[in-house]
């Protein structure tokens, strides 16, 4: 999908900082949300849906108190 690069690489690199984040490749830190969606739509998935935040991770490392104990 075309708007991936943009919400990520491109707009890392317009702000400068393309070489620290924006893609997932080895040297780069990066934060990422895996959740469920519709392989149909994604994005529409994703921005209407009602999906759960299945895995987090921060800095390239899991997070695994996620989601937080209620």
């Amino acid at each position: 999908a075309e708007w991936v690069p943009m919400a990520t690489l491109d707009a890392a690199q317009a702000l400068g900082v393309g070489d620290e984040v924006g893609s997932l490749v080895p040297g780069k830190r990066a934060d990422l949300a895996a959740l469920p969606c519709s392989a149909d739509d994604p994005l529409e998935s994703i921005a209407y849906g009602d999906t759960q935040i299945e895995r987090v991770w921060i800095a390239g490392r899991p997070w695994p108190t996620f989601p937080a104990p209620s």
